[in-house]
C-alpha cells in the first residue's frame, strides 16, 4: 500500500523503477513548509520517499 495522499504533492510509482514526488503547490512557490506535524510538507516528502524506499520494484526516486 502506498503513502496517504495529500493535494499539494504527487506521488507516482512507475514500472520502470521512478518514483516521482511531485509538488505542487505555486501558491507557496512550492516551498517545503512545516516540520514534523502529520500533513506538513516535509513529512509527506519524508513519508513518501519511505514509501518508495520500501518498495523493492523502486530504483529511483525523483524530486
Amino acid at each position: 500500500m502506498g503513502p496517504k495522499l495529500v493535494d499539494y504533492l504527487k506521488y507516482e510509482a512507475e514500472d520502470t523503477g521512478i518514483a516521482w514526488i511531485t509538488f505542487n503547490r505555486p501558491e507557496r512557490r512550492n516551498a517545503l513548509m512545516g516540520n514534523s506535524q502529520e500533513n506538513s510538507t516535509v513529512a509527506k516528502v519524508g513519508e513518501y520517499m519511505r514509501a518508495a524506499d520500501d518498495d523493492p520494484d523502486i530504483r529511483v526516486i525523483v524530486l
